[in-house]
């Protein structure tokens, strides 16, 4: 899977920097959890623009202006309405945030684990799960005849099935195998089923979304639309295809399919303990 954001904003489309398998099944850090070598933790009074996450040559981690609600959903890869008992600090605080991870382990794929220390360590943060009955999607077949929209296409190539096969590095169109990008206005899937893409999509909608279209084997498609919200990268806001369509109507008409509301039991994570760090 590829995200090709290493300068994310504390907002929606910040989720996807923990993939979103780690959605069910989240648990509190245990001690194969790697730590942060050092970090340096500082209250962020400032009234400069913050929210950044930075990841640097690798194995420093840099967080300018972001709230512990941010770092908890990042450690634990979940959504604002999945956490229970939060402090009103835990959003209204911001902090400075600076890592150095040991010898050998990168930042960027092991980002939840290291934050997960961070919080036990320094916050001394506890928590459990439980299941709630939240607001979800259904991810749906929009026509009744079953037929898809003109962006997709059945894909050659099972990337998600794939145990000693070797992808091609491209597709009949030259188009690249086994990739799945989420960037501001536009999703790319080659490769992958229907219900890995409706797991990406949880960070866009902030709902889990349960894939019910039947659709199997893998896909190819790319999904144009227009951001709900302004998206910064690298410090500038994206700005949005004025033709583009909002992301619920580019998947009805572009795909086919159809986000329709619901409610589901979700797994929640319900806040035990957390304390303010001692500043260094």
């Amino acid at each position: 899977m590829t995200y090709r954001a290493t300068l994310l904003r504390a907002g929606r489309l910040a989720v996807l920097l923990v993939a979103a398998a780690t959605l069910t099944g989240f648990a509190q850090s245990q001690p194969a959890d790697p730590s942060f070598e050092v970090a340096s933790i500082k209250r962020n009074v400032s009234s400069e623009p913050g929210g950044f996450i930075r990841v640097e040559e690798g194995m420093r981690f840099n967080a300018t202006g972001v709230p512990l609600s941010f770092v908890i959903r990042q450690a634990f890869g979940v959504m604002e309405t999945q956490v229970v008992n939060q402090p009103d600090w835990l959003t209204s605080e911001r902090y400075d945030i600076r890592g150095k991870a040991p010898d050998g382990v990168e930042v960027f794929p092991n980002m939840a684990p290291l934050l997960r220390s961070l919080l036990k360590d320094r916050f001394g943060f506890q928590s459990h799960t439980e299941k709630r009955d939240l607001p979800t999607y259904d991810l749906v077949m929009a026509r009744s005849d079953g037929r898809l929209g003109p962006k997709i296409s059945k894909a050659d190539f099972d990337c998600g099935a794939r145990l000693t096969a070797t992808p091609p590095k491209a597709g009949p169109s030259g188009d690249p195998v086994c990739t799945i990008t989420f960037g501001p206005g536009r999703i790319l899937v080659r490769g992958f089923s229907i219900a890995r893409f409706a797991g990406g999509l949880v960070s866009q909608v902030q709902r889990m979304v349960v894939d019910k279209t039947g659709l199997t084997g893998p896909w190819n498609f790319e999904l144009l639309y227009t951001p709900d919200q302004p998206v910064r990268l690298n410090g500038a806001i994206v700005p949005p295809n004025p033709d583009a369509p909002s992301l619920f109507t580019a998947v009805q008409e572009q795909l086919g399919l159809k986000l329709e509301s619901s409610r589901g039991p979700v797994d929640g994570l319900v806040i035990d303990r957390v304390n303010r760090p001692t500043e260094d």
